[in-house]
């Protein structure tokens, strides 16, 4: 289209600083996106040379780009708390979410799921009434990735996370879920089968604070209990090894599906120091054009391979 600049290349004082994305091109033509109401881009053609963005406006450009990603542009369904300590989440205050269970919202929602993400022993003693324990990644994955009971409800079903505090184990399950939803449908973006997903400000703790009488059993333990550290240890040991499992998978899949990693897989692999028989507190590394070069980490770590014509050539670089 046209550009909508004045005055020979300046940009619309329509757009703001914090709603555009700007795109270099070899020519000094410019294009400038903005973000509209409904959900959609239109751009602008700028002709004239401008200043790179600041590092700021990198920054706020990043952050927006998180916040599309993980919050729908749509209006909620249920009123969202400004100013929270997860500004990039949907949160509920303590009221709203009594008022949930309370069914005040039938006409909004089939059914209603409050995910309690903290580990069992916590969980047991006392949470909110009807809560789901749900308190790793494989259970999170087994209830509503792998399983489809869920999949058909779209805005019927209200989803609320929470942990303790609502500050890491909550807003972690909330962001793996919607990474999946978005990945599921970048195809036909801004589609979801969870569209209504919400976070409870200030975990379990502050609810038991405001709403007690919703709590059952009426209680609260702590995390860091020292009655249950033993029982802390284990659940904190099994998180990170459900962590440890699944990145191992991504980097299996990873592997397989490179063609270059497969292919050069032992090379990867090989030890790449030589012991000096003159010097034994020194190593040679070996450096020659097309071999292995060490990461520049301060010492040890893996090796790489020169890139060569042949692994160009099924970059594409060539």
């Amino acid at each position: 289209g046209s550009g909508s600049g004045s005055g020979g290349g300046g940009s619309d004082p329509s757009i703001s600083p914090m709603s555009k994305m700007m795109i270099a091109s070899p020519s000094p033509t410019k294009v400038v996106f903005q973000r509209n109401s409904d959900n959609t881009l239109t751009a602008y053609r700028i002709e004239g040379r401008h200043k790179s963005p600041s590092r700021n406006e990198l920054v706020e450009e990043a952050l927006m780009q998180i916040r599309a990603t993980l919050s729908p542009r749509r209006k909620m369904l249920l009123p969202v708390m400004m100013n929270t300590s997860q500004p990039e989440l949907n949160c509920l205050s303590s009221l709203t979410v009594t008022d949930l269970v309370d069914g005040k919202f039938c006409s909004l929602f089939s059914k209603v799921i409050i995910i309690d993400c903290r580990f069992e022993y916590e969980f047991e003693g006392g949470h909110i009434r009807g809560a789901v324990n749900v308190p790793s990644e494989n259970e999170l994955d087994k209830i509503f990735i792998k399983c489809d009971s869920y999949h058909s409800y779209g805005e019927k079903l209200c989803l609320v996370f929470h942990c303790e505090f609502s500050s890491h184990r909550a807003p972690k399950a909330y962001k793996r879920l919607r990474a999946w939803d978005r990945k599921k449908h970048e195809s036909c973006y801004p589609t979801l089968i969870f569209p209504e997903m919400y976070l409870l400000e200030g975990g379990y703790k502050r609810f038991f604070a405001e709403c007690p009488d919703w709590c059952e059993p009426r209680g609260y333990v702590e995390m860091k209990d020292s009655t249950y550290s033993n029982e802390c240890r284990i659940a904190m040991l099994r998180s990170k090894s459900s962590r440890k499992h699944y990145s191992r998978s991504c980097s299996n899949i990873m592997e397989e599906s490179s063609p270059i990693s497969a292919k050069y897989k032992d090379h990867l692999y090989q030890p790449h120091r030589n012991r000096n028989n003159n010097n034994n507190n020194r190593d040679n590394i070996d450096t020659s054009p097309g071999f292995y070069k060490p990461f520049n980490n301060g010492g040890g770590g893996g090796v790489v391979p020169t890139p060569t014509k042949e692994m160009e050539v099924e970059k594409g670089n060539v």
